[in-house]
């Protein structure tokens, strides 16, 4: 690709990125600085936090996405890191599966989380089936906790970014860091994996977590 061709198509992406993202998004921000005259005001941005309910809702919102990204990690990490240590079979169909929720709209993970969790959802009807619940008052997992239920629907949606960013970071970790004790032939076990390699995933998207460390894994000895 010549210079000339490069400078525009990144030209091209800019203008489109401005005229339908940066636009509206300044002109939707600069009304909330702007009284009914027209002068600039902030009775509108401090009018949020003396509103309750705009208050809950933004604490709720901080809260959702904090326990949603680490609920994330929890997903993403082990999977990674077994993709990225150990061959075994289907590994590569699994890899497929793992970044299926990413072509998925949200909704059906809405669908898949009441199917499970719902008042009638495959999790009850477990419970019930091993005795540990009361057929006649099933327990509703989603009324009683609909919190958390946004946040297992979340994670099981976005945690495909985290992977991603994890695997990435994984493969490319220096097989020269490796501790001594792996390369005297001590096998390896989730010990080793947990004291010395470090989760590393690099800023991504608002979505994911960002970690800095030093990783030092531990390869299979030869």
């Amino acid at each position: 690709m010549n210079k000339t061709l490069a400078v525009t198509i990144t030209a091209a992406v800019v203008l489109i990125f401005g005229v339908f993202f940066l636009y509206p998004v300044g002109m939707t921000l600069a009304v909330a600085f702007k009284d009914t005259d027209g002068s600039f005001t902030l009775a509108y941005i401090l009018g949020v936090f003396r509103n309750p309910v705009y208050l809950e809702g933004l604490w709720n919102s901080l809260m959702m996405g904090i326990f949603s990204t680490l609920a994330s990690i929890a997903i993403a990490f082990p999977l990674a890191l077994a993709s990225h240590r150990w061959i075994f079979p289907g590994k590569k169909l699994l890899g497929v599966l793992i970044l299926a929720p990413l072509v998925l709209p949200p909704f059906v993970g809405a669908v898949g989380i009441k199917q499970i969790l719902g008042v009638s959802g495959s999790l009850n009807a477990l419970l019930i089936d091993l005795g540990m619940m009361n057929p006649a008052q099933p327990a509703d997992w989603l009324g009683e906790g609909r919190f958390w239920g946004v946040v297992i629907m979340n994670a099981l949606h976005l945690y495909p970014i985290l992977y991603m960013n994890i695997a990435a970071a994984l493969s490319h970790l220096d097989p020269a860091m490796a501790p001594p004790s792996s390369s005297s032939g001590h096998s390896q076990n989730w010990a080793c994996h947990s004291s010395s390699t470090t989760p590393a995933s690099p800023p991504s998207r608002s979505t994911t977590a960002s970690r800095t460390s030093t990783p030092t894994p531990c390869p299979t000895p030869s």
